[in-house]
């Protein structure tokens, strides 16, 4: 699974590298991402561009009469996603890409002198590269016209690097998959295999003790590699420029 992931990079970075359009404020650094909280998330916005938006990270379907079931929605297994009456519609039109620098597991630690613990570890690319989460959003609305956008990750069965600590991870499609896993006018269930087949990544896992804190602002984000496999541009630059475009550019174009 994934319950717990970091994002130091700055919006505006991920908005140049990515070429999307930006209307959020430039949230600070987040060492420890949890369920629940609004977070950062690329999809196609209702214009048809490429758009960093904030969701609330717990998948409530549309037809949910209760918010709470968002608390158990937080990933969505990709085997199972054509199936389950919460993500089928999710998965054929409204698909995401979560954008994160590292995730959190905890791997079972056999006993020497004392009771089996859990020991956190700390995942990252091995090429240094952003992350980018597959992901599935929502729409919900009560009687009252209250409105709610969430989303979920998408696991897939652990890499053998990676199994030794928990059998689930994240699903991180191709740079060459990620513009098709986007797009509302292709349907996801024709693209999941591909993009299970082809996603492939080298980690690198960290020790990290605990206890973990909630945040830390304070950190600079760290320095990105040059653009690689990982980080091709989603979308042609919308303004011809180096700066991250804005909506409101885009409705005066």
């Amino acid at each position: 699974m994934c319950g717990r992931y970091s994002l130091k990079t700055r919006l505006r970075e991920i908005a140049r590298q990515f070429n999307l359009l930006l209307d959020l404020p430039d949230l600070e650094p987040a060492e420890d991402i949890t369920p629940g909280r609004p977070i950062p998330a690329i999809l196609i916005n209702p214009a048809g561009q490429g758009a960093l938006r904030l969701l609330k990270w717990g998948l409530v379907p549309p037809w949910a009469r209760d918010i709470k079931i968002g608390n158990r929605l937080i990933n969505a297994r990709a085997e199972t996603l054509a199936e389950k009456p919460a993500f089928r519609d999710a998965l054929k039109y409204r698909r995401c890409l979560i954008p994160a620098d590292g995730f959190y597991e905890w791997q079972q630690v056999p006993a020497g002198s004392g009771k089996p613990h859990k020991e956190r570890r700390y995942i990252t690319r091995a090429d240094g590269n952003l992350m980018l989460f597959a992901g599935l959003w929502e729409h919900w609305q009560d009687p009252h016209g209250n409105e709610l956008e969430t989303c979920t990750i998408i696991t897939t069965a652990a890499s053998p690097e990676l199994a030794h600590i928990h059998d689930r991870m994240p699903l991180l499609p191709t740079a060459s998959d990620q513009a098709a896993w986007l797009d509302p006018k292709i349907l996801g269930a024709a693209l999941l295999p591909g993009i299970l087949s082809r996603s492939r990544w080298e980690p690198v896992i960290a020790g990290l003790k605990p206890p973990m804190a909630k945040s830390d602002p304070s950190g600079p984000p760290r320095s990105k590699p040059p653009p690689s496999d990982a980080t091709l541009p989603l979308f042609g630059n919308q303004d011809g420029s180096d700066n991250a475009p804005s909506s409101r550019d885009a409705r005066n174009s």
